[in-house]
């Protein structure tokens, strides 16, 4: 996989460093949701990429929260199954589409963003 991604990273102009924002999130306590805290936490992430000149890459999970976050704070998905986000409902539906027909083979519903 190291490979693959080090190759699509490349035909998306990424050739030297970048900025790789690992799996983070906020407490699944319902009483912090709905604040905008994961979206924050994001946002600044990102702000430090800017800030350094570098592009923001970030795996996360198709089915996961941070999808929809990595969405909102527009980043492109660069890899891997392609969801359709019901933000009232929390459901992830596949829409059949493979984003640049790759995908993780360690962990399918893996996915790539980039901004």
């Amino acid at each position: 996989m190291r490979e693959k991604v080090a190759r699509l990273l490349g035909r998306q102009g990424i050739k030297g460093k970048f900025y790789y924002l690992s799996e983070s999130a906020i407490s699944n306590d319902p009483s912090l949701r709905g604040q905008g805290l994961s979206l924050g936490l994001h946002q600044a992430r990102l702000a430090i990429a800017r800030t350094k000149g570098l592009t923001a890459v970030q795996r996360t999970s198709s089915a996961g929260p941070m999808y929809r976050t990595s969405l909102k704070a527009g980043m492109q998905q660069i890899m891997g199954p392609e969801v359709a986000v019901n933000t009232a409902a929390r459901t992830f539906t596949p829409t059949g589409t493979i984003i640049n027909n790759e995908v993780d083979t360690e962990m399918p519903a893996r996915v790539l963003f980039m901004k």
